[in-house]
């Protein structure tokens, strides 16, 4: 097993132990690249009264989507960091009629920065964008910025 699926493992495991909705959800986190990571839902357990995915977990999947991949790009640089949504806003382009799974990346210019302000300053916030879909098809675009800050030991 690679270094990487490790990391994405250990991260799902402890992610869905402190955050129980995420288990309900059943949200999993599956690729996990250099600067991006795919988290996948399934459409059951996540519907809504006109059998397509409820609003409030494709903004859970996005938020959750978002607030992973700041949390896994700063680990190994940052062993004791606290990531949290700071602003969003979710625009909805299409109904979850199927599974579903969101695409949340960072660019690496922008990455590169973040953790230099984090290592003068001890905290920042970052803007992202997240995209929701299925089957390949964008169904909904999410765009938050993350506040990060570094515990002091």
């Amino acid at each position: 097993m690679t270094n990487t699926r490790v990391l994405l493992d250990e991260f799902s495991q402890q992610a869905r132990r402190s955050i129980p909705m995420l288990a309900t959800m059943d949200m999993r986190f599956t690729e996990l690249g250099d600067h991006s990571l795919r988290v996948d839902m399934p459409l059951g357990p996540n519907i809504n009264d006109k059998q397509t995915g409820f609003g409030g977990s494709i903004s859970a999947l996005a938020t959750a989507a978002g607030w992973a991949i700041v949390s896994l790009l700063l680990k190994p640089r940052f062993s004791s960091v606290d990531v949290v949504i700071a602003e969003s806003h979710m625009r909805y382009l299409a109904p979850a009629t199927r599974n579903f799974y969101a695409i949340a990346s960072i660019s690496k210019p922008a990455m590169s920065a973040f953790k230099q302000l984090l290592d003068v300053e001890h905290c920042g916030r970052i803007t992202l964008q997240v995209m929701i879909e299925q089957d390949g098809k964008q169904i909904a675009v999410f765009t938050a910025t993350y506040r990060a800050k570094i515990r002091s030991a």
